[in-house]
């Protein structure tokens, strides 16, 4: 049977705060399926409701058909790593690994934790006690953990977490591999670039509610993601000049977002109409660039038509 994850009306009420849901999604082998919102939103209740670690005050979760507390061994089914503590801490890399091994039966166990150390960067370090372990060695072994099954269905919450760049790139060499290997990969994270590198789908939850569910490109453009033009005025244009160009271009209809670097994001124009305008008000640029729709823009669209009351919940 495919590895498949099916969720159908998932809800979580509370006696007090937001209610969860309802959450309808569903992830295919080779896909690569991120659930994305901010702080809080519900993001590591619907990984948890998926795999019935909280039950779900209505919908079901199904996982290769099956609810998951229902798989047998489900170990081998799905390897699963909702960060936190690891166990443990006074055992090596190698001896938890070890241990994850030996609680699914797995043969080989030996070869299998030398495959993921050093899949997972962490082959220097095998007899190291995990309480040395820095935060982002931690998250590694976490990861290590949940792929030592070799299991088709992968569920990371947070694996960014801690990690630095090299970390990062690791990871997402990782999530394509797995991808291209027929996996599915469920992972929950806030870090809304790193989602849009590695996504082929993605869930969008605020404050408890789903807002979107497909295919990147396709949420992208369906929650009004434009293309546009990024710009930055040379250091020798006054604000005079720069006001002019602004002015302008807003009244063509550009919407228009200054950046922390200076720079401005210009949707709803293009390239051959900034640098007209600017050049009509003697204004230089020094970077002039097509920019595709983002995530970032999508959710943040999304965050700014929330009322006030719902982003403080």
């Amino acid at each position: 049977m495919d590895a498949t994850v099916e969720v159908r009306g998932l809800v979580k009420r509370y006696a007090s705060g937001p209610t969860i849901g309802p959450i309808d999604f569903e992830a295919q082998p080779g896909q690569v399926v991120a659930v994305a919102g901010s702080n809080g939103a519900g993001k590591s209740t619907t990984l948890r409701m998926t795999l019935g670690l909280s039950a779900p005050s209505r919908g079901h979760a199904l996982v290769m058909g099956r609810p998951y507390g229902q798989l047998e061994r489900p170990g081998l089914q799905v390897g699963v790593f909702l960060g936190g503590r690891l166990g443990d801490e006074s055992m090596t890399g190698r001896e938890y690994l070890t241990f994850m091994a030996g609680m699914m039966e797995l043969p080989n166990v030996r070869r299998r934790v030398r495959r993921v150390l050093r899949d997972c960067g962490l082959e220097r370090w095998p007899k190291t006690w995990i309480k040395g372990y820095s935060t982002g060695m931690r998250q590694r072994l976490g990861v290590a953990g949940a792929i030592i099954a070799d299991a088709p269905v992968l569920v990371l919450d947070e694996p960014f977490n801690g990690l630095d760049i090299a970390g990062r790139l690791w990871l997402h060499d990782s999530m394509r591999q797995w991808s291209a290997a027929g996996k599915t990969v469920i992972l929950a994270a806030h870090e809304i670039d790193e989602l849009q590198r590695i996504a082929t789908h993605v869930l969008i939850i605020m404050h408890g509610r789903q807002m979107a569910y497909g295919p990147l490109e396709q949420v992208i453009a369906d929650n009004g993601g434009k293309s546009g033009t990024v710009f930055r005025f040379a250091p020798d244009v006054d604000e005079t000049r720069k006001a002019m160009v602004i002015g302008e271009l807003a009244i063509t209809g550009a919407d228009l977002h200054l950046s922390d670097d200076g720079s401005y994001l210009a949707r709803q124009t293009d390239e051959a109409a900034v640098f007209a305008i600017a050049a009509r008000h003697d204004a230089t640029l020094v970077r002039l660039d097509h920019a595709e729709p983002t995530l970032r823009d999508v959710m943040t669209g999304m965050i700014r038509q929330t009322p006030e009351k719902e982003r403080a919940s």
